[in-house]
């Protein structure tokens, strides 16, 4: 136990790190699916393409940080 208390943030932290890396992975081939049906759907309002584009550019950001 002596070990795991003194190293525990060693090891915990870059599993941390990796676990959000690969949900911003995830949400960054979720928003590309978004952006693809929003470009395939005339009738649909700019608003939502905005949106996809800035949450897209922001997880992309989190991505870039957390690797």
């Amino acid at each position: 136990m002596a070990i795991w208390d003194t190293f525990k943030w060693d090891i915990i932290r870059p599993a941390i790190y990796c676990y959000l890396s690969e949900l911003f992975a995830i949400g960054l081939n979720s928003m590309l699916i978004l952006i693809i049906q929003f470009i395939n759907d005339p009738d649909t309002d700019l608003k939502y393409g905005l949106a996809y584009v800035a949450v897209f550019a922001a997880l992309m950001a989190l991505s870039s940080l957390s690797k």
